[in-house]
């Protein structure tokens, strides 16, 4: 239960977890749902995104790229929900400059700039793991 500063108000808010777990944290590909109806579907390591992943906010803008412990990271394309579309090298969240993917890998491979790597691994993954929905109040 949280409390809307507004009213005063408890209000229970639910999010959704479905996908894979190891030692109990998210590990492995999972969609998780927010309450706001903003939604990600992708990879997580030790319960932060990581690898590829997709976000949808519920503006309607989107992100599918890379991500590093929890932020985008490496080569991605978001696109907002204007129409306006930034592609290329997003390092810690930030949108550094336009690419394409491979012109990226090369910067990133040059610069010795670290990746969340197995990025084309992982998109080719079959969930091995038991998969679980989780509903947290």
């Amino acid at each position: 239960m949280i409390r809307d500063e507004a009213t005063g108000e408890d209000k229970e808010v639910l999010v959704l977890y479905e996908g894979e777990y190891r030692l109990d944290v998210k590990d492995g590909y999972g969609e998780y749902r927010w309450a706001s109806g903003n939604v990600y579907k992708g990879y997580y390591q030790k319960d932060k995104r990581h690898y590829y992943g997709e976000m949808f906010w519920n503006d309607g803008s989107i992100y599918k790229g890379e991500w590093y412990e929890g932020v985008q990271h490496g080569y991605g394309k978001m696109i907002f929900a204007t129409g306006e579309i930034k592609e290329g090298f997003f390092d810690n969240g930030v949108f550094k400059f336009e690419g394409n993917e491979s012109q990226i890998k090369a910067f990133m491979l040059k610069n010795n700039i670290k990746s969340s790597g197995k990025y084309e691994e992982n998109q080719r993954l079959t969930s091995k793991n038991s998969k679980s929905s989780v509903g947290v109040s």
